[in-house]
């Protein structure tokens, strides 16, 4: 949120609407979010990876880096377009070797 916003309140709420328990045991069953600690995922209604992806964050101590921000608008966007394709199950090959086209088409390798 930013400090000159003009809607301060409607931010602060949306902010809390968002990382309610309800919201993000909704959003993690959808696919959309890897979910916060202590959220009960019904692994009927994600993929396996998504589910395993969540067990393993939810038994760290530590907070992990968005790697999407070091990397670039260009690639960053397609990292996270690969994460989520393979979340929601895609075929991880093609996810990364998409990954791997824009890569190089960024970094001219």
């Amino acid at each position: 949120i930013g400090s000159n916003t003009k809607s301060l309140e409607a931010s602060e709420l949306f902010v809390e609407f968002l990382f309610t328990k309800e919201r993000q045991k909704e959003l993690g069953e959808y696919g959309q979010l890897l979910c916060c600690i202590n959220i009960d995922i019904d692994k009927t209604k994600v993929s396996e990876v998504a589910y395993e992806m969540n067990e393993a964050l939810a038994g760290t101590s530590y907070p992990f880096i968005p790697w999407d921000n070091p990397l670039g608008t260009n690639i960053g966007n397609e990292f996270n377009k690969a994460t989520q394709g393979i979340i929601g199950g895609k075929d991880p090959t093609e996810m990364f070797t998409r990954l791997n086209e824009v890569a190089k088409q960024e970094w001219g390798e």
